[in-house]
């Protein structure tokens, strides 16, 4: 409670900063304009003290201009280095939600009133100065020397601001100009998986390797990478599998890419894992979870249904905790899971209903495959490109062992039972309270029951 009353005091603090820094931004904004007008004003009087007349104060108004510039510009930094923080940091979804939308539709024009007005205040200065020596002026090269540094000096500074805002904007996933540069890296890898039909190959190993070495070069890149797959830390890694299901093997040219890059770079064997296939025993990549779920790596997972040991026309459901990060407090599959590493759908199977529901192979009987299927995430969940091919089986569940069926992991909130008409029409009619394993999953096991039931 402490850890978070103070993250809270701290993200107040921010928006303490963020108003005075607002407020200091146009409080310069309207002294740049206030002297800039003395100047003009006290320049264009025909007034001269010991042979010295005001009109030399004219030529001081760009650089006045200029010097409030800088201030305004610095505030307008910091402006936008708060509100990439809160963006990236807060614990209001609204306000993170915000944020975004503010840095992808930014005013285009405040920022150009800087550079604009300092030029219209050098051309006023220079008409002023004209008007007064009557034209003769111009025929100096000096006048020319001091219109042209005062007018690079303004747009040049202006050009190096834009590229520090654009840098401290890139820092977090969806900065304005197409992203991040994790971002961008990102969407090139998404596209390679997409078009190699979500399998690891050289291409895909190439763009996975540019984002890697992308995320050394700032820390920065790295955290957005972490931030945009909550599972980076988890020592998880599946293996890419065809359409069909089957194992593919990795060329020898990727696998020695990564054990040239994993040496030189400890932290890639978070990404890949290397292992030989215990038919050929070729060497072949497993890819981490997180990955697969971020571009889209094709892998392999298993689904289970479990009947009711008495009603026939009763099947049971689980309800995933809330906590998840996909599909939280919707209706799934009783047991259900990704098939890691080498091991095989019918060990996976069984530990997914350990895991889950505390139960042991024994107190499933008539167990049947009863089909596969690709599955892909809709591109309307953004963050997620789950690609897997899901093998579906059913069961009954054996009388002795319903009082021991209960939700033993703690990504099970509980454990319920349907018929199977009612979930039939929970899942036709309120689709959103269905995870995708269990909607994509049940006419699989509708077909099934059909044939066997008649």
């Amino acid at each position: 409670m402490g850890s978070k009353s103070q993250e809270s005091e701290f993200i107040e603090h921010l928006h303490a900063e963020k108003l005075r820094t607002q407020e200091a931004r146009t409080k310069y904004t309207l002294n740049k304009l206030a002297y800039a007008t003395a100047l003009l004003g006290l320049g264009s009087l025909s007034v001269e003290i010991k042979n010295v007349g005001f009109r030399w104060l004219l030529y001081l108004v760009p650089f006045v201009a200029l010097a409030f510039d800088f201030y305004i510009m610095g505030e307008d930094y910091s402006v936008k280095r708060l509100g990439a923080f809160l963006r990236a940091n807060s614990t209001d979804a609204l306000e993170q939600q915000w944020e975004k939308w503010v840095s992808r539709k930014r005013d285009p024009f405040a920022p150009l009133a800087m550079p604009i007005l300092t030029s219209l205040l050098l051309l006023g200065a220079t008409l002023v100065v004209v008007s007064i020596d009557r034209g003769t002026v111009v025929q100096s090269p000096w006048f020319w020397i001091w219109f042209a540094v005062s007018e690079l000096l303004s747009w040049g500074c202006f050009a190096f601001y834009r590229s520090m805002r654009k840098r401290v904007l890139q820092s977090v996933p969806g900065a304005v100009n197409g992203g991040s540069q994790p971002a961008r890296h990102l969407h090139q890898l998404i596209a390679a998986v997409a078009s190699a039909d979500c399998q690891l190959n050289e291409a895909t190993y190439r763009r996975v390797q540019w984002l890697f070495t992308s995320c050394l070069s700032d820390p920065l890149r790295l955290q957005c990478v972490q931030r945009m797959a909550p599972e980076y830390s988890r020592p998880e890694f599946l293996l890419c599998v065809d359409r069909q299901g089957k194992p593919l093997a990795t060329t020898e040219r990727v696998v020695k890419g990564f054990r040239e890059t994993s040496a030189r770079y400890p932290d890639f064997a978070l990404w890949f894992r290397e292992v030989k296939l215990p038919d050929s025993g070729e060497p072949t990549l497993l890819v981490a979870r997180w990955l697969c779920h971020l571009v889209g790596f094709r892998h392999t997972a298993v689904h289970l249904f479990i009947d009711h040991p008495t009603l026939t026309d009763h099947t049971l459901v689980q309800v995933r905790a809330v906590e998840k990060a996909e599909s939280p407090g919707c209706f799934d599959l009783p047991a259900a899971g990704h098939v890691s590493g080498l091991g095989s759908v019918e060990e996976t199977l069984f530990a997914e209903l350990a895991e889950e529901l505390h139960l042991g192979r024994d107190a499933l009987r008539d167990l049947t495959r009863v089909g596969s299927y690709e599955y892909q995430q809709p591109p309307d969940q953004p963050g997620l490109r789950n690609t897997e091919y899901r093998v579906v089986f059913q069961s009954r569940l054996n009388a002795d062992d319903w009082l021991k069926v209960y939700g033993a992991s703690q990504e099970v909130a509980a454990v319920a039972v349907f018929s199977i008409a009612e979930l039939e029409g929970i899942t036709l009619n309120f689709p959103g309270r269905v995870a995708s394993g269990l909607r994509a999953s049940f006419p699989l096991y509708l077909r099934h029951e059909v044939q066997t039931n008649g």
